[in-house]
């Protein structure tokens, strides 16, 4: 379905499957389960979280697309704030999502997390050997 600026969801699928499906590109995505300071991260990055899904919240509306005066569409939708003062826009798409409230998998063992350390630093091969 095509949507404002002409970004679809099926268009962002595409792009983040290779991430998801080839190992050693997943591996390269940082987990933010590991990484205690996510400031360092820069706006924008693609991150993994593994965590259970503890309760599914109220939705949310918000703009998710608005028109600036030369024509050119801009999306809110994967960011909190806009780099244009919105008032300035002359058309919008009002969007809705629904936030889900994530937590850390209870009874996570230590080793597991070393394992996931180890894959991220690149000490253990994907069959999970050391290399």
């Amino acid at each position: 379905r095509e949507q404002a600026g002409g970004v679809s969801m099926d268009d962002v699928v595409e792009a983040f499957a290779p991430y998801l499906e080839n190992k050693e590109l997943k591996e390269r995505v940082p987990s933010i389960n590991l990484n205690k300071e996510l400031q360092t991260l820069p706006t924008g990055t693609l991150v993994r979280y593994r965590g259970m899904v503890r309760d599914m919240l109220n939705p949310e509306y918000y703009m998710g697309a608005y028109k600036l005066e030369t024509g050119e569409w801009r999306t809110t939708k994967y960011d909190e704030f806009s780099d244009h003062g919105l008032c300035d826009a002359v058309d919008n798409v009002m969007c809705e999502r629904k936030p889900y409230f994530c937590a850390a998998v209870p009874g996570e063992s230590e080793w597991l997390k070393q394992t996931e350390k180890s894959f991220q630093s690149g000490q253990l091969s994907s069959n999970g050997s050391d290399r």
